[in-house]
């Protein structure tokens, strides 16, 4: 009788501690900050991938978009550094540059996926894909040559120059994206990358000297030399029009030292 009732007593102890004002555990918000301090990533692992017997079974295009659709439970409850490596891993995230035009990739991801609209719609978005982007290139250093980890830094950059995420930056945090993504270029030319990842780094950096920092000398370089089709959709440039980009990134750094 004595083990049963020591029994008893701790389950209504474990019981209680479990609710939280009144709430069970499971209705407690999540602590992202928390998760991320610790390293936590609460991602979603795609139980289907392109490789598996699973994929290839798959009818159609449309398949493929629900399959890549997060539960709503799940989704809901994500925290945006989950979510941001969610959108990144996901097996159709390099659908972003299959269209006639950037945008459409992006609108496409966004229209189909929901984990690409939830995205959008938070607010520490643009700060936490600059986490995300900053880790990826540290944690990619050792396989930097190897062209898939080339061609995901290039679609991170990609994705991140568009304003639904840019515009969520201040000007402080716009400056420090600016500058990372100066390095990282400085990087990339120095071992040589595919001149495709190197573009990606230009194109990151015009689109927020042009759009957010709103730099009158790139404007007027852009307009002169009719470079929207690079500064919109990244197409192919010289090598002398890489070098004046650089420069005016450079002038504008230099003026805006922190």
């Amino acid at each position: 009788m004595r083990l049963s009732l020591c029994i008893l007593v701790f389950l209504l102890f474990y019981i209680g501690s479990c609710s939280k004002n009144g709430k069970s555990i499971d209705e407690i918000p999540k602590d992202c900050e928390e998760l991320q301090a610790l390293g936590i990533i609460d991602s979603f692992a795609y139980p289907i991938r392109p490789g598996t017997i699973e994929w290839e079974s798959l009818e159609n295009q449309d398949a493929k978009w629900e399959a890549v659709n997060v539960p709503d439970a799940i989704l809901e409850d994500m925290c945006t550094h989950g979510l941001v490596y969610t959108c990144a891993n996901c097996p159709l995230f390099l659908m972003l540059t299959v269209y006639n035009n950037i945008y459409t990739g992006f609108v496409s991801l966004r229209d189909h996926i929901n984990s690409f609209n939830e995205l959008i719609n938070r607010e520490d978005a643009g700060i936490e894909l600059f986490n995300y982007y900053q880790t990826l290139f540290d944690t990619t250093w050792q396989s930097i040559g190897q062209i898939e980890s080339q061609v995901q830094i290039l679609h991170t950059e990609i994705f991140f120059a568009q304003q639904e995420y840019l515009g969520k930056l201040n000007v402080s945090e716009e400056l420090d994206v600016l500058l990372e993504a100066y390095n990282i270029l400085l990087d990339k030319e120095t071992h040589q990358l595919d001149i495709d990842c190197i573009n990606g780094s230009y194109y990151l950096t015009c689109n927020i000297l042009y759009y957010n920092m709103e730099y009158e000398p790139l404007i007027s370089f852009i307009d002169r030399e009719e470079l929207n089709d690079f500064l919109n959709d990244i197409k192919p440039i010289s090598d002398e029009t890489r070098d004046s980009l650089k420069y005016y990134t450079e002038l504008f750094l230099l003026d805006n030292k922190k």
